[in-house]
């Protein structure tokens, strides 16, 4: 009798702790939606204030990015470091100050904004100020809007996507543009660097 309460009693947090973990995974999969700005993971509604390291629901008083509706705003925001890493499966390592990679994403651009790449070693030199790609294809376009500016030191192109479109309808891009696979629309705004496509210039 002992060996079975002790079997049951086993049994039963085996269940509270497979239940937990189950909970846990289905929140963190349904709250990301594959967007990093300076490092940090931001989801639907969150502000982040220049230099900080989590998100917030409050708007800052300084310059800051906020993404809402699939739209990130960046006023006045500035980013100095690393971003995210991404290795691939032969080991080259490369760098995102801001990243998206399952979701089209409007970027609005108000006021001066800079993305500042800091190598974390000396190995890793590559980066992408806005990387845009996706493993489903056309699944992530980019497209820029607003009448601000953005401006990437160290990066090598300040946007940059594999498999996705990037339309730029207004702002000043100040830097070069990467389209891998796919198109690349100018319907306003300004470029003042190269433009590499490698489909369509439109």
């Amino acid at each position: 009798m002992k060996f079975f309460k002790k079997s049951v009693a086993v049994l039963l947090t085996l269940a509270m702790v497979i239940g937990i973990f189950a909970a846990v995974g289905v929140n963190s999969s349904a709250a990301e939606p594959g967007l990093w700005v300076g490092g940090v993971e931001m989801n639907d509604g969150d502000y982040l204030a220049n230099g900080a390291t989590a998100t917030t629901t409050t708007e800052p008083s300084g310059g800051y990015a906020y993404f809402k509706d699939g739209v990130l705003t960046l006023n006045n925001y500035e980013y100095e470091g690393a971003g995210v890493t991404q290795i691939n499966s032969i080991g080259s390592t490369w760098h995102m100050l801001i990243c998206h990679n399952t979701i089209p994403l409007t970027l609005n651009l108000k006021g001066d904004n800079k993305l500042i790449f800091v190598p974390d070693s000396e190995e890793n030199t590559d980066c992408y100020a806005v990387d845009s790609y996706s493993n489903i294809d056309n699944d992530s376009n980019l497209t820029v809007e607003g009448d601000g500016k953005l401006s990437s030191t160290n990066a090598s192109f300040v946007l940059n996507s594999y498999s996705s479109d990037i339309t730029v309808n207004g702002g000043i891009i100040e830097g070069d543009i990467w389209t891998d696979n796919k198109n690349f629309t100018m319907n306003g705004g300004y470029v003042t660097g190269n433009i590499h496509a490698n489909h369509n210039l439109i």
